[in-house]
């Protein structure tokens, strides 16, 4: 929470996210170098939200990727039950 203090605030209204509609950055104090232009801000708000946005969908990717390669271990091992007991019967 923010009292009695002034800070530089970027808005983005269009994220290019499904989830989100807006993103609010908050400028460090004092950043390592002097700040630079806006644009130069802007272009890093965009890469901070396009790599989260590309982390959220590797992260979707590998549990589809698991679910497939459970489903596909459960099948196979139920089509090998299913011929053991068929050449048993």
């Amino acid at each position: 929470m923010l009292h009695g203090c002034q800070k530089k605030v970027i808005h983005l209204r269009t994220t290019g996210s499904e989830m989100f509609d807006e993103a609010f950055f908050i400028v460090r104090e004092n950043p390592p170098q002097k700040t630079p232009p806006e644009r130069d801000m802007v272009r890093e708000a965009n890469k901070i939200l396009m790599s989260a946005r590309t982390a959220n969908e590797r992260e979707a990717a590998l549990h589809r990727r698991r679910f497939l390669s459970g489903l596909a271990c459960f099948l196979s091992g139920a089509g090998v039950c299913a011929l053991i007991f068929l050449l048993f019967m």
